[in-house]
């Protein structure tokens, strides 16, 4: 809670301030249908609008402000085929704010990489004209392959095309409309729209022509690798959307604005009660409940690691891989990404890669292997443990951090801003192997056991999250509090590593992990504390520990064969020397 408290206040002193989310006086609620990408149900849900928001300065992030956003944002969405029942929705949010002149583009055009589609109207404020604007990010078929279009110049090729449609699509509005005096923008997106908005929003707010710009994206990808931090953009990103994790970092991609981001499990230490509050709306929109699944996010942030050593340099991959994805997307109409997954997969599988990343070719079969093998062998256990929803498809399963619905459910719950929104947090990840049974408390409280092979949570809503990936434990909890930890090993050999996670990072290449060895002793406690590392200052006679580098292939043999790798072994050997670095048969 310091943490976050510490983070408002830069916020106020460098960026604006957050509003209180309670509903500005004279606040409309407007009904609006959308679907969630690649699902079928139709949801149904109240937006806010109130003319006050234009009335403050454009760098004060206002929670309603980014209610009413989301509306916007779900008016442009295209509906699928799925979605039996649901008509095209573009006018309802505006309308019922009052707008007018309400225009669409590019929805009746064949859509493929550089194609956008959005919407654009207009209100009269008081002396000002508020001009709305909104992608399609959802529905867009074929256009899919514009996010696979790095390009080489400095902004993401895909987003850069689609911002430059929505530039002169504006400019054309503006010019028919003979609009002049006084103009304030309000732009959203999510997904790819939060993408080209982003880049738009970055230009019109450089441009100067207009006298103010909001700006509020949800899900955003990177986008650029010259970013600029304006206080008037704004990024709100799940802490575990893999959306807003890539273009990878190694290629120097990030997003202008200030990003904001959302709990999760393994980020907030509060986590359990917070959900609960997010779950109520969440069902409230959908009918099911919400779950999470650290252990396919932490996989999630492997695999993208394990990208960017594939091809290396974001040259590699516009020259060896691009073209061919976005060739291999299906001629026919498609409405997903599931749709176009098969063709994407094999056009990947014919790409001749330099000898020396045969390596991470392995380590990304085995991750695949690994997921494959949760989603089969250890569905029960996952919905056991809550980190599966039975009631819900595989396709919601995997990636519900993403949709709009988690979001919708995070910023409509009555959590306050201060819990809602928070800096980016790191979390803590410990892998332990040759640990037979262990229990993770927090402020003396029994959370998670591991017993007999079985993973237990030891009361209804519990934080944190433990794991366990063939013979390695794995515990993921949060550095915003304390935690203590019981392990113990029947043979006396147990070792770990230790490492540190932040949503705004891309799993980084060679990150320092803490490694320690557990001795001879059949039990090991450790007490984390924020923060702080596990270090040779922590040295006893139960724990040593060592500063070593790893990467993302290291670690993926971590999880799938604990410490029988060759890699495994010799780095935990350079740490410790022969003797403590054997490594058990």
């Amino acid at each position: 809670m310091k943490k976050i408290m510490v983070f408002l206040m830069i916020l106020i002193l460098g960026t604006g301030t957050i509003l209180p989310a309670a509903l500005a006086e004279g606040a409309a609620q407007i009904t609006v249908k959308f679907g969630d990408p690649g699902c079928a149900p139709v949801f149904t849900w109240d937006f806010p609008y109130s003319d006050e928001w234009f009335l403050q300065p454009e760098n004060r992030f206002n929670r309603e402000m980014a209610q009413g956003s989301i509306g916007l944002a779900v008016c442009a969405f295209e509906p699928l085929k799925k979605q039996k029942g649901l008509e095209p929705q573009y006018d309802v949010y505006l309308s019922g704010a009052g707008f007018e002149g309400i225009y669409t583009f590019g929805y009746d055009t064949s859509s493929g990489p550089d194609t956008f589609a959005g919407i654009i109207a207009r209100k009269k404020i008081g002396d000002c004209t508020v001009v709305a604007v909104s992608g399609r990010g959802s529905g867009y078929s074929k256009e899919w392959g514009g996010n696979l279009e790095l390009g080489e110049g400095k902004d993401h090729e895909g987003f850069r095309a689609g911002a430059d449609i929505l530039e002169a699509e504006l400019d054309k509005y503006l010019t028919e409309n003979a609009l002049e005096g006084s103009i304030a923008l309000w732009v959203t997106g999510y997904s790819r729209s939060a993408a080209v908005g982003n880049l738009a929003a970055a230009d019109w707010t450089a441009s100067g022509k207009f006298d103010r710009v909001y700006a509020c994206f949800f899900a955003c990808p990177r986008v650029t690798t010259e970013p600029v931090k304006y206080d008037n953009i704004f990024n709100v990103c799940g802490a575990q959307d893999f959306v807003t994790q890539i273009p990878m970092q190694s290629y120097g991609f990030e997003r202008n604005g200030t990003d904001v981001f959302l709990p999760s499990a393994e980020t907030a230490g509060d986590y359990s009660r917070m959900k609960s509050a997010a779950s109520e709306t969440y069902r409230k929109l959908t009918g099911l409940g919400m779950t999470g699944n650290p252990a396919f996010n932490l996989m999630n942030r492997l695999g993208l690691s394990l990208m960017g050593d594939l091809f290396g340099t974001r040259e590699e991959y516009a020259n060896l891989l691009q073209d061919r994805l976005i060739s291999a997307i299906p001629k026919w109409d498609v409405s997903e990404a599931t749709e176009m997954a098969p063709s994407l997969l094999f056009s990947a599988l014919g790409v001749h890669l330099p000898a020396d990343r045969d390596p991470y070719v392995t380590s990304m079969t085995q991750l695949g292997t690994l997921a494959a093998l949760m989603m089969t062998l250890g569905k029960n256990e996952m919905i056991r443990t809550g980190a599966w929803d039975p009631e819900a498809d595989t396709f919601v399963n995997l990636t519900r951090e993403h949709l709009m619905s988690t979001y919708i459910s995070w910023m409509f719950s009555d959590l306050t801003d201060e819990e809602v929104l928070h800096e980016a947090s790191p979390e803590r990840i410990l892998f332990l192997d040759g640990c037979d049974a262990l229990t993770v408390y927090r402020e003396g409280k029994a959370q998670w056991t591991l017993e007999n092979k079985m993973i237990r949570k030891e009361a209804e809503d519990v934080d944190g999250f433990l794991w366990k990936f063939n013979e390695t434990a794995a515990v993921i909890l949060p550095t915003d509090g304390d935690w203590q930890l019981t392990a113990e090993t029947a043979d006396g050999t147990m070792r770990g590593f230790e490492i540190m996670l932040s949503p705004d990072k891309t799993f980084c290449d060679s990150c320092t992990c803490s490694l320690f060895n557990g001795g001879q002793e059949s039990s090991v406690e450790l007490t984390l504390k924020g923060t702080e590392r596990l270090s040779a200052r922590d040295r006893n006679a139960l724990i040593l520990c060592a500063d070593v580098p790893c990467n993302a292939e290291e670690l993926v043999d971590l999880i799938g064969f604990g410490f029988q790798r060759e890699s495994i072994q010799k780095i935990y050997t350079e740490a410790f020397g022969e003797e403590v670095g054997t490594v058990r048969p």
